[in-house]
């Protein structure tokens, strides 16, 4: 046990625990081990919570064992750690039958800068997917700058940045991977970006309600690339899952069309 407890209650005794984190992000998830002993006959419930440095409850969720009679048990709680938590540093503390409780290992918090004004973009989409996120619309800029607008044009070999600003609707449980895909002229794809949001900076789970995260990207259009109308399309997906739909049913949002011509 990392942490000697021998916290005691009429139902139970909490003798230790483990946790796996001791520095974390909004969002991240945490591992919380209990190792305890009861002989109440009716199981027993307590609360863990989360306090901030003032000592106030900055999250809490309830857990139960049931009766298993004598001997040294060991429980795991895997918690996320909400979405909306500020810098700092917090404690874990469990709350016993009868209100005893017993605090005990800090958690320093460290919490990305937040962007809560809409920053501007090239091309507004607004499109809601999975009633979660939405991507509030694109920035797309070339090497030689002729892709800025719907229409524009490119060439083979050329990298394209893609800006991508989504505006978060709810607190997520899950962390969504973003895709970009360049498709050519027959609707094949040519090229793709899959990451976590910015850079693997912004997981989703650590997205508060109302802010924006600017998500960028870069695709290069192979140098073997035929002339003719190109598309980029970009989405959120969860990996080994499904993708986030739409109202309409889609799965992939539109971003651009424009054309390739050859050297």
């Amino acid at each position: 046990m990392q942490y000697r407890l021998d916290a005691r209650s009429p139902e139970l005794k909490l003798w230790g625990s483990n946790v796996d984190r001791t520095e974390a992000a909004p969002g991240d998830p945490a591992l919380v081990t209990l190792f305890w002993s009861s002989g109440w006959p009716d199981g027993v419930e307590a609360t863990l919570n989360l306090l901030d440095e003032q000592g106030r409850v900055a999250s809490s969720w309830p857990v139960a064992w049931p009766a298993w009679g004598e001997g040294l048990w060991r429980s795991q709680e895997l918690l996320r750690l909400p979405a909306a938590l500020e810098d700092g540093h917090y404690t874990w503390q469990l709350e016993l039958p009868g209100g005893k409780t017993v605090s005990w290992a800090s958690l320093t918090v460290s919490a990305p800068e937040r962007l809560l004004e809409a920053p501007a973009v090239a091309i507004p989409i607004e499109v809601t997917l999975g009633q979660q996120a939405t991507l509030v619309g694109v920035t797309v800029a070339g090497e030689r700058g002729g892709v800025e607008r719907p229409g524009g044009t490119a060439q083979p070999g050329e990298t394209l940045r893609v800006d991508l600003v989504w505006r978060s609707e709810q607190e997520m449980a899950a962390s969504y991977h973003v895709f970009v895909h360049l498709r050519g002229p027959a609707g094949a794809l040519l090229a793709q970006s899959d990451a976590v949001p910015a850079g693997w900076q912004r997981p989703t789970t650590g997205w508060r309600p109302g802010e924006y995260v600017v998500d960028s990207h870069t695709l290069t259009i192979p140098a073997e690339a035929p002339a003719g109308e190109y598309r980029l399309e970009a989405g959120l997906y969860l990996p080994g899952g499904g993708r986030l739909t739409a109202a309409d049913g889609l799965d992939s949002l539109h971003l651009i069309t424009f054309r390739v011509y050859a050297n």
